[in-house]
């Protein structure tokens, strides 16, 4: 009878974890194989890079699609190695507990409820995702969110981005109430440099490359594709890390507190904040997760900010892009520190008011309106703009036939990528741009000189092959050219 009732308690606990999961749209649990190593890729935001074999998975499981065009979005968790389910204290209080009131458990979905009774329920829903969050704590060292940018990886592996490697390293993102663990880092190593016993050497100086020097020193002119294999640009983690695909809901406000750093590089003394995160935001992230330090550029300067809220809050996490994002500016990470009570360069003193009309603790709307005076208006995100969130994988490298090598030249910067063309898009095409720049692509078009081409992307012609746009196989070069 005790053995039937521990089997009843812990199944009570599996089921709950379950129900906790379906909530968050994991119905499939065998969807995405859970382990993977890391390795690291280029890329200025929240997309990953995954084996082709999770592709053809999500595909046969019915995972690709989702409601109201949002981006695949998967949960980033850095196992802890002596995880034992049930480890929070929460469950195991639930086990000793059971059963519970089911209805704790149940997540609302119906928009009709009076105002009262949706109070009622979003405690209670907090409520029931308390003991959830207590476990993921216990069950990942750290974790983070997502999107993919590519299906290209080897098998086996995931591809990381610097963001998403640094969410999963950064010790603040480890619970406070658990004991800190040392996580071993390594880096994605070149087979061809592994096979060689010379060490690297440095063009400039022609001496020898030290074992501990950056990696990325060596390769600092290579073309930083999204999603290509970035060969010792930055550590991460050589633990296995589990992927799980979830549903994140779409976020309403969030809370941004920029470094100090940020800070003495100007950013409260800038005149339009919306507009360099809007540039920003937009273009790298899909997803915002509490302990997620963003990146904002203005003019080759980076500001660097910490989310430390999001609304909804029940995951700790929300969708970013194609919604109205009420985003307002916390306190300096760190100012009330004794170490930072002097006036920083560039600081305006709190008693003096802010010329900026973002200073902190005020609010904004990105990707819809505003009440503040400022001429710039982001265009709402369409279905077309969310569709181009994931890159086409490039054809395989022994493919001689139906193959361009495009570049893409603009604003600075410049990218390079193979297409099929009888399978590549349009919509494929300015993707790949949106990568690489900061525009949406309804501000850009992409020009031939001789003899001058123009492509526009539109919403006719955005599932037009490459071959039926003109591109044909071999090389071309494309200029990105502002439309006023």
């Amino acid at each position: 009878a005790v053995l039937e009732r521990n089997q009843q308690e812990f199944q009570h606990v599996v089921q709950y974890m379950n129900r906790m999961e379906a909530s968050q749209g994991n119905n499939n649990n065998d969807a995405v194989n859970p382990l993977f190593q890391a390795t690291s890729i280029w890329g200025e935001g929240d997309k990953i890079a995954l084996p082709p074999s999770v592709l053809q998975t999500l595909s046969e499981t019915d995972s690709m699609s989702s409601p109201s065009g949002a981006p695949l979005t998967f949960r980033i968790g850095l196992l802890r190695p002596d995880y034992v389910f049930p480890a929070s204290q929460a469950l195991k209080t639930m086990m000793d507990t059971a059963p519970v009131d089911d209805d704790l458990m149940t997540i609302e979905d119906d928009e009709d409820e009076d105002e009262t009774n949706d109070a009622k329920n979003e405690k209670n829903q907090t409520q029931a995702q308390s003991p959830y969050l207590q476990e993921l704590a216990h069950r990942y060292i750290s974790y983070t969110h997502a999107t993919v940018v590519e299906f290209t990886q080897e098998e086996g592996h995931v591809g990381l981005p610097k963001p998403i490697a640094s969410a999963l390293l950064d010790p603040d993102n480890q619970t406070s109430d658990i004991p800190r663990v040392d996580i071993a880092v390594t880096r994605t190593m070149d087979p061809a440099g592994e096979t060689s016993s010379m060490k690297p050497i440095d063009m400039e100086t022609e001496d020898p490359v030290e074992d501990d020097a950056p990696l990325s020193a060596v390769t600092e002119n290579e073309e930083k594709t999204p999603g290509h294999l970035a060969w010792g640009a930055f550590d991460i983690p050589s633990a296995a890390i589990e992927v799980t695909l979830v549903r994140l809901p779409r976020g309403t406000e969030c809370t941004l507190n920029p470094t100090q750093d940020a800070v003495r590089h100007g950013f409260h003394q800038l005149k339009d904040v919306k507009l360099v995160l809007e540039q920003s935001l937009i273009r790298t992230r899909a997803t915002l997760s509490v302990g997620d330090t963003v990146s904002t550029w203005h003019r080759g300067t980076e500001f660097e900010l910490r989310v430390s809220a999001v609304t909804p809050s029940e995951f700790r996490s929300v969708i970013c892009i194609n919604t109205d994002l009420e985003v307002d500016i916390g306190p300096v990470l760190g100012e009330g520190d004794e170490s930072d009570e002097s006036p920083q360069p560039n600081e305006r003193p709190s008693s003096e008011p802010s010329s900026s009309p973002f200073a902190p603790g005020t609010g904004y709307t990105l990707s819809g309106s505003t009440t503040l005076n400022h001429e710039f208006q982001t265009k709402e995100v369409t279905p077309m703009a969310d569709a181009a969130l994931i890159l086409l994988a490039e054809p395989p490298l022994d493919q001689r036939t139906d193959v361009c090598a495009v570049q893409i030249r603009g604003d600075g910067a410049t990218g390079k990528r193979r297409f099929d063309v009888t399978v590549g898009t349009l919509q494929d095409l300015f993707a790949f741009c949106v990568t690489i720049v900061s525009s949406h692509h309804d501000r850009f078009r992409l020009v031939t000189r001789f003899p001058r081409r123009v492509l526009e992307l539109s919403e006719t012609n955005r599932h037009t092959t490459l071959a039926d746009a003109g591109i044909a196989a071999g090389q071309e070069v494309f200029m990105m050219e502002k439309i006023e």
